[in-house]
């Protein structure tokens, strides 16, 4: 029986699929995709008051003649410090810092296939194979195509090949072929050595991480289903989840909330249903807010301040303020109050700054570190499709959260560089000891003659 949607005028699916592997997604569209699919403005009805009229009391009859002051007593220039926040609960952290699964072995290479586990592998190199099959069967195939030399990928093969590709992040060069090139200029053997060149080639063109749809049957809705498996399964060996911006960061935080852990987010995630909601689960949370949230209050959005003003308002022991910089700078915290605290800039300028944004500041510091670190050695290639540059970029994350984890668990430090080395090493099978060279003679010493004089030459022969 014929699909109902084969008489919906278009394109057929065949060529709807064939147009899209000519025209692959571009990495702003996919960046876009991956922000619609998670991003829900989130609303509550509640009222704020401003910081002079907070009560920490849940009776909000005690606040109904908030709108009654006048509103320059908003604003807060430098307030006396205090430790509490108004109406907010302290909540004392009361676990034990610590690894949820122990990692077998203290090497770098350890905490990398701690992450990247068989189970991961296992996947990409079933899809890798079905994915080969398919590109031999097509009839478009030539005979002396590469594909028609193909052999299954097994876990060492593809062990070494992610090890190759994680190199080239650490050797740059502008084409891949130039790895394996014999010229003096070039010459490096560790690509040589564990993998030929067209094998290498090979396994990247059938790279693949989800089964393609038959031709009778109906694309996934999900864009990113090509890479979806893979990142599923990422997100799931560090603890992530999928959903709303709301939902994603209640199924991340798993098992940790109820114990006192402070949260710092940008303001793609923060809201106020989402502080109010860590707060029920003892969980401290500051950041950046977007001033376009629903649940966001009129008084602090249209409040015109000068530099160094800033403005408050309270609800639920949750604060949201807006402080003028260079340009307005709207936060939200359940766990600090609205302080101006003194600090000292590169200059040595002595500035004011509210709590919530130089605490926000150092924490979040990780985050842009993190960006800076995966910058240094980049895999990335123009020429592969994007779910395998997608792919890259999660295997260069699996690096970076490994080499964090060593070096606060192992006892050890290493820098990224050398941790980097250490488990392409142990990817990669013993490269030979580089050929120095020159060429080694063996010499011996023979007695040739006597001289006149009665002293015995001796001469130093070559063999």
């Amino acid at each position: 029986m014929a699909d109902a949607s084969d008489n919906i005028p278009g394109p057929s699916r065949a060529k709807k699929r064939r147009w899209e592997d000519k025209n692959p997604l571009t990495e702003a569209a996919i960046a876009k995709i991956i922000e619609d699919e998670l991003f829900d403005d989130l609303d509550s009805d509640f009222e704020f008051v401003s910081e002079d009229e907070y009560v920490p009391n849940d009776d909000t009859s005690e606040t109904s003649n908030a709108e009654s002051l006048d509103e320059e007593e908003n604003i807060v220039l430098i307030p006396t410090m205090q430790q509490a926040t108004p109406g907010s609960k302290v909540f004392s952290f009361t676990k034990t810092e610590c690894l949820l699964q122990p990692v077998p072995g203290g090497e770098p290479i350890h905490y990398f296939r701690h992450i990247l586990t068989d189970n991961y592998l296992d996947e990409i190199i079933a899809q890798t194979n079905r994915y080969a099959v398919e590109i031999f069967l097509r009839s478009e195939t030539k005979e002396n195509s590469r594909i028609t030399a193909w052999k299954d990928v097994s876990n060492e093969e593809m062990v070494t090949f992610l090890g190759l590709l994680l190199h080239m992040g650490n050797i740059r060069l502008n084409r891949i072929q130039d790895y394996w090139k014999t010229d003096p200029l070039f010459n490096l053997r560790a690509f040589a050595n564990n993998m030929s060149r067209n094998r290498f080639l090979l396994i990247l063109r059938a790279l693949h991480f989800a089964q393609n749809p038959d031709n009778d049957e109906v694309t996934p809705p999900d864009r990113l289903y090509k890479i979806r498996n893979i990142m599923n399964l990422f997100n799931s060996r560090m603890g992530g989840g999928k959903g709303h911006t709301e939902k994603v960061v209640m199924n991340l935080l798993g098992g940790m909330m109820d114990v006192g852990h402070s949260l710092y987010m940008d303001n793609y995630y923060n809201s106020y249903e989402l502080a109010k909601q860590l707060a029920a689960r003892k969980t401290h949370c500051t950041g950046t807010l977007r001033s376009n949230r629903k649940s966001f209050p009129k008084e602090v959005g249209s409040k015109k301040l000068k530099r160094g003003e800033t403005i408050a308002k309270y609800a639920n022991g949750i604060m949201i303020g807006k402080w003028k910089d260079k340009r307005d700078v709207v936060y939200i915290s359940n766990e600090y109050k609205n302080d101006m605290v003194q600090i000292q800039n590169k200059r040595r300028e002595i500035k004011s700054k509210p709590l919530p944004i130089i605490n926000y500041n150092k924490y979040m510091t990780g985050v842009d570190r993190q960006d800076q670190l995966l910058a240094y050695y980049p895999c990335e290639r123009k020429t592969i499709r994007w779910p395998s540059k997608i792919f890259v970029h999660i295997l260069q994350l699996i690096m970076i959260n490994a080499y964090h984890l060593y070096n606060k668990y192992s006892g050890t430090r290493l820098s990224l560089y050398d941790f980097r080395l250490s488990v392409i090493g142990s990817l990669l099978k013993q490269p030979p000891k580089p050929d120095s060279g020159f060429t080694i003679f063996e010499h011996t010493l023979d007695v040739r003659e006597e001289s006149k004089k009665g002293k015995v030459i001796t001469i130093l022969v070559r063999q």
